[in-house]
């Protein structure tokens, strides 16, 4: 099961203002996140998500247990 992804949308958008390249993720107006793109190029790196090899500040990682029903 995808892992949960819990984020701070002010945090993230400094931290791609900081990186190199993390400009192409913030759409113009209004300074929105392109979340779907940032999760795309992103990795997960024990249970931390990073991006272009920096920890994402804003962004925290919850891991969903499989789910499974009995009938």
């Amino acid at each position: 099961q995808q892992p949960s992804y819990n984020r701070e949308d002010e945090k993230i958008r400094n931290f791609l203002k900081e990186t190199d390249g993390g400009d192409k993720y913030l759409d113009a107006v209004p300074e929105k996140i392109a979340w779907s793109a940032l999760k795309k190029d992103g990795k997960i790196v024990d249970n931390i998500f990073t991006f272009n090899g920096k920890a994402v500040n804003g962004v925290t990682i919850s891991i969903v247990p499989d789910k499974f029903t009995i009938k």
